[in-house]
């Protein structure tokens, strides 16, 4: 099952130095944080497949789950009003 992890890039933090920097330091900048986002990405394409059909297993089981709780919980409450029925002190 997928489990989300820490981005495998640093994400670069405002410095006020970062203002003055020169314009090509800049584009070589936001040229390496475009190639990282688009490895993530890709990374991400990889997995979405494996992740989505765990999330619709995952989700058809809890809706089994529920089913099978909502028919314990009325049988449990026809069984206490067949027993209230007979004696009522008894569940009280």
């Amino acid at each position: 099952m997928f489990t989300a992890t820490k981005p495998h890039f640093p994400i670069p933090a405002f410095t006020p130095q970062s203002t003055h920097e020169h314009p090509a330091c800049r584009l070589h900048r936001v040229a390496e944080a475009r190639k990282e986002l688009e490895e993530a990405n890709a990374a991400a394409e990889e997995h979405i497949g494996s992740v989505l059909s765990d999330l619709h297993h995952c989700t058809q089981l809890l809706r089994r789950i529920k089913a099978d709780l909502d028919h314990c919980h009325k049988h449990s409450r026809l069984l206490r009003s067949k027993i209230d029925a007979v004696k009522p002190q008894a569940t009280k």
